[in-house]
């Protein structure tokens, strides 16, 4: 309870930020918390103990992707507008709420997982540091020089850097990302001088400051992450109806192959040792008509970044998780992600 009041605040509080600062353009639904028998743990999986991940985790994954979806959608935006009015503060709010959303179905369902929480507090919390100052950095200053439509270089080299970004983080931690590389490229490769010079020299400065500062806060992380966890297994566990194991990719690459699977008529029986529940975020133009028996609408999201479409976050029962993809293949939504746990 304490913490979702805690992200209650925090939602609170930004809200009236973006309320003064920019449009809302984070007007959502919520869905009720699915029912207990939705989240029931799997008493003798059939798949192999080493490749049991917890049930909760498919939820609390969420928090973590959006932090690949949002750099995502500033890649998008950023090859057609400058990142100088990208609305930061809506996807802080997003970000919380979503983490809010995702604890009231854990909490009271699973065992508290303090270490992984605490994990989504640092991510989140530091996020929230970044784009809260990004935001009024392009607010006081940033707007100053802003050109609007994409025309210096730097502006230029933003929008690759961001989609090179997105594709590291798709598989691997953002962490792991060579800033020092990016801004060795910033100074070596982009001419200094051009036309709308007071831009490009102001881009120069929030660039190299961005690539210093995440070069800098990761290369900490990445210590303190290497000798706190194990490296991580870089494939998940599934079970289909005929009781064969197989093993697809995980992370980003797992819709895919599940995908496959469904198109070839599988239907599953356990991912990653569940037989309950999984989490899948779609984009869709409106919230699609589901069957409520299997499938329940957790959450609607605008994606802010592109009017008309919105991120719906749906808990599938994993027995209806091939005919889900298929449904979504004949209605034209796109599956985002599948949070394999």
């Amino acid at each position: 309870m304490t913490r979702l009041k805690f992200a209650t605040l925090i939602s609170f509080t930004l809200s009236i930020l973006i309320a003064t600062y920019g449009p809302d353009r984070t007007s959502e639904r919520e869905g009720s918390p699915l029912p207990k028998d939705w989240l029931a743990a799997n008493i003798k999986p059939l798949t192999p103990k080493e490749h049991i991940r917890p049930g909760d985790q498919t939820f609390l994954t969420y928090p973590e992707w959006y932090l690949v979806h949002s750099p995502r959608e500033q890649a998008d935006f950023f090859e057609r507008s400058t990142s100088t009015s990208f609305p930061y503060f809506s996807h802080i709010l997003q970000l919380w709420k979503s983490y809010r959303v995702m604890n009231r179905q854990v909490s009271g369902n699973f065992e508290f997982n303090g270490g992984y929480h605490l994990m989504i507090w640092v991510i989140a919390t530091s996020t929230t540091v970044e784009y809260a100052i990004k935001a009024f950095y392009e607010k006081l200053i940033g707007r100053i020089t802003d050109t609007s439509s994409v025309k210096t270089e730097e502006d230029r080299f933003n929008a690759q850097y961001m989609r090179d970004y997105v594709k590291f983080i798709m598989q691997t931690p953002w962490y792991e990302y060579d800033y020092f590389s990016r801004l060795k490229q910033l100074w070596s490769k982009i001419p200094v001088r051009g036309d709308h010079q007071l831009r490009k020299w102001e881009r120069r400065f929030y660039l190299t400051t961005e690539f210093v500062i995440k070069g800098t806060y990761g290369w900490i992380i990445k210590k303190a992450t290497k000798a706190a966890y194990e490296e991580p297994i870089l494939s998940t566990a599934v079970v289909v109806a005929n009781g064969s194991n197989t093993f697809l990719p995980r992370y980003a690459d797992f819709a895919s192959a599940a995908t496959n699977l469904a198109s070839g008529g599988a239907v599953f029986r356990e991912i990653a040792g569940n037989a309950s529940t999984i989490l899948i975020t779609i984009h869709a133009a409106s919230e699609p008509k589901l069957d409520p028996t299997k499938f329940r609408i957790l959450f609607a999201q605008p994606i802010v970044s592109e009017w008309g479409q919105s991120r719906v976050a749906v808990a599938v029962k994993i027995p209806f998780l091939s005919e889900f993809l298929l449904l979504a293949g004949e209605k034209g939504f796109k599956v985002e992600h599948i949070y394999d746990f």
